[in-house]
This record gives structure tokens, C-alpha cells and sequence, in this order.
């Protein structure tokens, strides 16, 4: 996920990110939330300090991959922003491209 949003920032300056990375189901509504992403598996970043420390280790290093199954929340009780909507599509043309797919 990191490479895209660095790539959605390069793309839209105008836009500023506020970007919260945890494990906790967020309430979108009652936290102010414009979006969530949930991921189906945990990336590189979420146990990079457990493999570090010898907490985890690797067993495949050879077979991580890019794929996995991300969704993307938003309240439907608000007006949808340019700004979400451009996140949106960015998002989708990132995750659908044949590069990641593989």
C-alpha cells in the first residue's frame, strides 16, 4: 500500500493524506473517518518490528508476493469529495494493474 499512496501524493499535492495505520476496527462515522483500507493479509510494514526482534521469522522468503485482498470503506451517509473519489480510482487502477497481479 505504501507505494501507491506515495504515488497518489506525487500525483495530487493539493491533496493531504492524514493516514492512521493500526490493527483496530475504526468506526467511520463516530471517528471522522472519510475512508478505511482493510487488508486480508498483513503486509511487510505490520510485522517488519516482530521479525526484527525474533518474534517471527520467515519461512518462504523466495514466495512473498504482492497479492491479497484489500477493501476499501467509506460512510454512505456523507457527500462523496473529489478528493475520495480521486482516492477511490487511484486506488482501484493501482490494485488492478497486471504488475501487481502477479
Amino acid at each position: 500500500m505504501l507505494p501507491i499512496l506515495s504515488d497518489f501524493t506525487r500525483l495530487y499535492p493539493e491533496i493531504t493524506l492524514d493516514l492512521d495505520f493500526n490493527d483496530r476496527v475504526v468506526d467511520l462515522i463516530d471517528e471522522k473517518f472519510d475512508a478505511v483500507v482493510r487488508a486480508a493479509c498483513l503486509p511487510d510494514f505490520a510485522i517488519h518490528d516482530a521479525l526484527v526482534a525474533g518474534k517471527l521469522e520467515r519461512v518462504l522468503p523466495d514466495q512473498t508476493g504482492r497479492s491479497g485482498t484489500f477493501h476499501m470503506l467509506w460512510p454512505s451517509n456523507r457527500y462523496l469529495t473529489s478528493r475520495l473519489r480521486v482516492l477511490i480510482d487511484h486506488f482501484s487502477a493501482r490494485l488492478s494493474a497486471p504488475s501487481l497481479s502477479q
